[in-house]
């Protein structure tokens, strides 16, 4: 393998799209997926990955590390670069007790304390998060950050009938539930007792 996964957390919810469009096996794992996706696009394919997640993979071709989140940023992932090394973990006080780092980012606190957070940045100076929806490069000549993901805003939907509208979301709403139950694991519903919760949650009733 040219490429190797060092880590991959989350899970995708359009295995079977990806599975056939990459020629894969039915057994594939996610994070060979991942690979795979980032050997046929690059970083910028990414955005192929639907669902909540974060990943490394070290490039040995192009002598690269690349650390990507989701859009939404769901699967938090940390690292701190020195001397061309980066360290990385899905858990900040992991990161902090690995690097001993215990100097406060000021650019962070003013952030956090002006607009409510600063993006990229953490509490400790030198450690930093993937943004949602970018990829993080780091080699030997340096660090960059691109973005694979944007908000699609340039698409427009009418319908003749407003009705449509209805069985639209519905479908919708349908799939994006049924996907998050794709797993042999136990399916967790925090409840508020508010409309947005319990609507996924009698959804999920109805698939199940």
């Amino acid at each position: 393998m040219l490429n190797k996964v060092l880590h991959f957390d989350g899970r995708l919810d359009n295995r079977a799209d990806l599975l056939l469009r990459l020629s894969l096996e039915g057994h594939t794992s996610n994070a060979a997926i991942a690979r795979a996706t980032y050997e046929r696009w690059g970083a910028a394919g990414f955005v192929h990955l639907i669902g909540d997640w974060s990943l490394v993979i070290h490039d040995h071709v192009n002598r690269v590390t690349v650390l990507a989140s989701d859009f939404a940023g769901v699967r938090p992932l940390y690292f701190h670069v020195q001397d061309g090394r980066v360290q990385w973990s899905n858990r900040l006080q992991t990161l902090v007790e690995e690097t001993r780092i215990t100097d406060l980012d000021e650019q962070y606190i003013a952030g956090f304390l002006t607009v409510g957070g600063c993006a990229n940045r953490t509490p400790y100076k030198g450690i930093y998060s993937v943004p949602p929806g970018h990829a993080v490069c780091v080699s030997s000549k340096g660090t960059s950050i691109s973005r694979f993901w944007s908000m699609p805003i340039g698409d427009t939907i009418r319908y003749k009938n407003e009705q449509r509208y209805e069985e639209e979301l519905r479908a919708l709403f349908r799939e994006a539930v049924a996907v998050r139950l794709q797993t042999e694991l136990p399916a967790l519903a925090e409840l508020s007792a508010g409309l947005d919760s319990s609507s996924v949650v009698c959804m999920a009733n109805h698939l199940m």
